[in-house]
């Protein structure tokens, strides 16, 4: 699914979670995705998996971030 044409029209807070070493998509992709949405926060994860499994490290660090970004 492309969502980079709609990006711009984002109009809301947006956290962007990725992993650094992501084989399927790249970081660059959430790095450019975060920089078409004004005001977006990215943070890139420790972790070459693409989806996060509660048994990795990272997970805790995906957790925190998002309470984060929910409670601000």
């Amino acid at each position: 699914m492309d969502v980079f044409p709609l990006a711009r029209q984002v109009r809301c807070p947006t956290l962007i979670l990725h992993s650094r070493g992501d084989i399927r998509v790249p970081a660059t992709d959430a790095r450019e995705l975060a920089s078409l949405i004004s005001g977006s926060q990215l943070v890139l994860l420790d972790s070459t998996n693409h989806l996060l499994s509660g048994a990795e490290p990272a997970w805790a660090e995906l957790v925190r971030n998002v309470d984060d970004f929910l409670a601000g």
